[in-house]
């Protein structure tokens, strides 16, 4: 599936791990990835966090069809 780089992704996370002020350590699918808050947006309600196409291409993460 290609992604669009303009649109957002989300995901469910397995596990959020440390956080700084500008990014959240947060492992999707078995793997950790440094998100940043700025560009994302993360529910800890529902275990969810939005990220950007163009973050998802750099991460190489998995775009769901």
């Amino acid at each position: 599936m290609k992604i669009d780089n303009n649109a957002k992704y989300t995901y469910a996370y397995d596990e959020l791990g440390t956080a700084t002020d500008k990014a959240w350590n947060v492992k999707i699918e078995g793997d950790w990835y440094w998100l940043p808050k700025s560009q994302c947006e993360l529910d800890e309600t529902t275990g969810t966090v939005q990220i950007p196409g163009w973050l998802v291409a750099k991460n190489e993460l998995p775009a769901e069809e």
